[in-house]
């Protein structure tokens, strides 16, 4: 499937043209995403949209403003079984030259620092997926069907078992007290 917008773009350009780039993308053409998601190939057939405005705000700062979304089929790591999850990537990142330029921008950006004029568009909104994309995936509490004493409970218990580091202190200070 074609990618429908440029693989590579030049965003200082784009800002100050105020340019939108709209369209869908493959999920199976983020190799990255591929791996985090593990969930085999359940997600090579999902489309990334894709929405982003380019442009300069009040105060004179050039930004790259969107959405990126992508409905995820992974696996919850509690039962093992399917889980559907709609990712959604807020992108506000002020597009700077250099560390010290991304300093000056407003707390609403997350730098964009340009090393070169132009980059690839495909391992910026891979990064912002990865993001939000969730470290462990687990079903909501009551909608999962492990049993609790597979994983929290045995975890609590360990806790439980554990010796009390200074309780060989406070051996050692009571015999010495006779």
């Amino acid at each position: 499937m074609p990618i429908s917008f440029p693989q590579h773009i030049e965003p200082f350009k784009l800002a100050g043209l105020g340019e939108r780039l709209t369209g869908t993308l493959p999920f199976s053409s983020l190799k990255r995403a591929i791996q985090a998601s593990d969930a085999g190939r359940a997600n090579d057939a999902k489309l990334v949209c894709v929405s982003l405005e380019f442009g300069i705000d009040e105060s004179g700062h050039r930004y790259m403003d969107g959405v990126l979304s992508v409905p995820l089929d992974l696996r919850c790591e509690r039962c093992m079984q399917p889980l559907h999850i709609p990712i959604e990537a807020r992108v506000c990142l002020g597009i700077v030259k250099s560390e010290s330029e991304a300093e000056l921008l407003p707390a609403r950006y997350d730098p964009l620092v340009l090393e070169q004029a132009e980059i690839s568009l495909l391992k910026v909104i891979e990064d912002e997926l990865l993001l939000v994309m969730p470290i462990v995936a687990r079903h909501p509490a009551g909608q999962c069907q492990a049993t609790p004493a597979s994983g929290e409970l045995q975890e609590d218990m360990v806790e439980e078992r554990r010796e009390n580091p200074f309780a060989v202190l406070a051996k050692l200070k009571s015999g010495s007290e006779n």
